[in-house]
């Protein structure tokens, strides 16, 4: 796995990186899309500890309140970046699943996308 993210590491741009990954021999392909998954898994949970830390924060705070908080939306990158979000579902019964992506830019203009479905991983 060493290689490949040295691989990985080189890509010069997003197409090159995904195109790189689908490339890759069908277990080190699911490999990769399934530690891309638990990493991003990993960050949403952090993510989500902090969010109910300062809701409990928030609890704990006795002034008047102040004004109800608005539904967070999709936010850009910062310039000259791309934001990637990815999605993967996984079915022990059948041992089958699939994920699935979707690449913007700082405008939030579309680039790429793509999905695969497996049977026994």
């Amino acid at each position: 796995m060493g290689n490949i993210q040295a691989d990985l590491e080189l890509c010069s741009s997003r197409q090159e990186t995904v195109l790189q990954i689908l490339n890759l021999e069908q277990k080190l392909h699911l490999k990769v899309l399934v530690l891309l998954w638990r990493w991003w898994s990993a960050r949403n949970k952090a993510n989500a500890v902090s969010f109910y830390l300062m809701e409990c924060g928030k609890l704990a705070n006795t002034e008047k309140p102040g004004k109800v908080r608005s539904i967070s939306k999709w936010k850009a990158p910062p310039a000259e970046y791309y934001k990637v979000n990815v999605g993967a579902s996984f079915y022990p019964d059948t041992k089958s699943g699939g994920w699935g992506f979707l690449a913007r830019d700082c405008n939030g203009d579309f680039l790429e996308a793509g999905a695969v479905s497996s049977n026994h991983i």
